[in-house]
């Protein structure tokens, strides 16, 4: 990494946690502790979420104008999606089950167009590398990455219901049909308004390849880790569990990014690796798994686990 790389590193991670920051705070979503309800306050620090992802929007094109179209491409999604969220805002739900079925169309309707338009796009951040030389084999990881973070935290919800708890999902609880339309609302709420859309062009597409000029793949996943973890920090310091909250979200956060670091690499940098990998994450609370919080625990545990054994591979390595 040269002189021109660490000031574009700085002043993205400046404006970024700045700006962030500042939205969460000034929003008064901080004083919530945990009540939720989707209103002008949300939107408000729903604007701090999408800032990665702007940053390096903006970032990326100063580096190179060959790659503007994409990255206003980017931007007008953004737009789109803070709009939407202007329309869910109005009606001030706590959650998407209270979404319309208008409204919870035109979510998953937004999410289908942002995944054409990422495939179309071909937004591959690290194209020299990759398993195989053929697109479809960079493609599956695209499958199987999601469903590894959403295999690993079911066998932790398994071994942490052990003992005679029950194991229940609320939202299998629905008739089947509705199973079906829940979780995609879910998925799409999550891809689109819940952090893969607003973080992820930010941290994977723009910081990491360059954090990757200075170390390894493992080195840049873990630091790239560290850093999620911290921008979090105003997020977690307010929560009930405060501090253990942060430290807590630095174990989370890091071995998380390792793995998805390897997904990602695998797949010569595709951007639906490391969006789908976040939102398959992200979606795990609003299922309603018994015993949750413990599950979570022995879900991080399983990753560390996971992500220690995944540093050994060769392409971790370099």
């Amino acid at each position: 990494m040269d002189k021109k790389d660490k000031m574009h590193v700085a002043v993205f991670l400046a404006a970024t946690f700045l700006l962030s920051w500042a939205a969460w705070i000034l929003s008064g979503v901080l004083e919530r502790r945990g009540v939720f309800i989707y209103d002008r306050r949300w939107l408000f620090a729903q604007a701090g979420v999408f800032v990665p992802t702007m940053s390096a929007a903006l970032m990326m094109t100063l580096r190179d104008r060959a790659s503007a179209k994409k990255n206003v491409t980017v931007i007008m999604i953004v737009f789109a999606a803070l709009t939407l969220g202007g329309v869910i805002s109005k009606g001030t739900p706590t959650s998407v089950r209270e979404f319309s079925v208008k409204l919870s169309s035109a979510v998953i309707l937004a999410a289908v167009i942002f995944m054409a338009v990422t495939i179309l796009g071909r937004y591959y951040y690290l194209p020299d590398r990759g398993s195989g030389s053929g697109k479809s084999e960079r493609a599956v990881w695209i499958i199987i990455a999601p469903l590894f973070f959403l295999g690993l935290f079911l066998l932790g919800w398994f071994v942490a219901n052990l003992g005679g708890r029950s194991l229940s999902v609320k939202i299998f609880e629905e008739v089947p049909l509705s199973i079906l339309g829940s979780l995609t609302l879910a998925f799409s709420m999550n891809l689109i308004l819940g952090g893969p859309l607003g973080e992820e062009f930010g941290w994977r597409g723009f910081l990491f390849p360059l954090l990757l000029k200075g170390s390894n793949a493992n080195g840049a996943g873990a630091m790239l880790g560290l850093i999620m973890a911290l921008w979090h920090f105003p997020i977690d310091i307010t929560s009930e569990m405060g501090i253990m909250a942060v430290v807590f979200r630095l174990v989370f956060g890091v071995s998380y990014s390792v793995l998805c670091t390897w997904f990602f690499v695998r797949s010569g940098g595709n951007i639906l690796v490391a969006l789908f990998c976040h939102a398959a994450v992200n979606i795990l609370p609003d299922l309603g798994f018994s015993g949750y919080e413990a599950s979570l625990m022995v879900f991080t545990l399983f990753m560390v686990i996971a992500a220690i054994a995944v540093a050994f591979r060769p392409e971790m390595r370099r």
